[in-house]
């Protein structure tokens, strides 16, 4: 029997995060043992090197199934991510995610009680190729990975008192039935069509525009960059904005960070006058202002002006 004073002094706040391959099975029925357990060993090491990547760390491997913990559950969902698109082109196997977070025992590396249950139960949930969250890691993300979730359902877990609402993660923007963590609205029209993005960037006196044909723009001191900046201050690859679905995101991939000075356009007010640096992290671009890429924006040298239409 456990110490329970043990128990008690090694208690963590943790994100557990379950991955099961589904249509293994399936997969051992018709390949037969000998031919399919590669396949699977082969997604499960993909899965865990993923998952170790992404500062995680795997418990155990059950048959075809991870268990992993994170410290931020920010970095399970990257993981989730990442792990359903490295997998997702393979046409015999898939994936299906659940992750649950709270404060939880741990004995000798290995979590246990409430959490890994609801965990588990997340991942039962799933469907292949779908992430599903408890409401609990939905509060322990910030806001960017927040605007890819979209409601699921309420359901009971067996051993809680109060049913959980759980949220899919959409991490797949091509994916018709979900857009920007809302759920889907029919329209009424096949003449009605969404706005479409536009995001229009000067440097000095070039300007690019980012638009459903052209949804990528590099940033970076190498020349191969659409954004050619020469300058110590700024990385190779110093910046990437891409439009996914209706959305314009900001990666910084740099060293020295991307310094903002954002105003408001009428429709987005809530975005006016922030100031901050953004560092190896995304942003969802909107509004209109400035950006010192690799350095502040007071007598900068290195400015672009951006400004987003909808």
């Amino acid at each position: 029997m456990r110490d329970t004073d043990e128990i008690s002094d090694n208690s963590e706040q943790l994100t557990i995060m379950f991955a099961d391959i589904a249509g293994s099975t399936k997969l051992y029925d018709r390949l037969g043992d000998e031919k399919a357990y590669p396949i699977i060993k082969l997604v499960l090491d993909v899965m865990s090197k993923v998952v170790c990547d992404n500062k995680g760390i795997v418990v155990e491997i059950i048959g075809d199934e991870i268990m992993c913990q994170f410290y931020d559950a920010n970095d399970a969902v990257e993981a989730a991510f990442k792990i359903q698109k490295t997998l997702t082109s393979n046409a015999n196997l898939s994936v299906r995610i659940g992750l649950h977070t709270g404060l939880t025992g741990v004995h000798e590396g290995h979590p246990f009680g409430d959490i890994v249950n609801v965990a588990s139960r997340m991942t039962g949930l799933a469907k292949a190729e779908r992430v599903i969250i408890s409401r609990a890691t939905r509060d322990a993300i910030n806001s960017l990975n927040q605007a890819n979730l979209r409601t699921f359902d309420v359901v009971q877990v067996k051993g809680k008192l109060e049913p959980i609402q759980t949220f899919e993660y959409i991490w797949d923007q091509s994916d018709s039935t979900s857009f920007g963590g809302l759920s889907p609205i029919m329209l009424k029209s096949e003449k009605i069509r969404p706005k479409q993005s536009t995001l229009e960037c000067q440097y000095k006196s070039f300007k690019i525009q980012l638009t459903p044909a052209n949804p990528k723009i590099t940033i970076g001191r190498s020349a191969m960059n659409d954004i050619f900046i020469d300058s110590t201050n700024v990385s190779r690859d110093h910046v990437t904005i891409e439009l996914v679905g209706n959305r314009v995101i900001y990666t910084d991939h740099s060293t020295n960070g991307s310094h903002f000075q954002i105003k408001a356009t009428d429709s987005n007010t809530h975005v006016n006058g922030l100031d901050f640096v953004l560092h190896r992290d995304k942003w969802i671009l909107s509004g209109k202002g400035v950006v010192g890429v690799g350095e502040p924006i007071e007598n900068s040298q290195n400015l672009v002006f951006f400004e987003h239409f909808k």
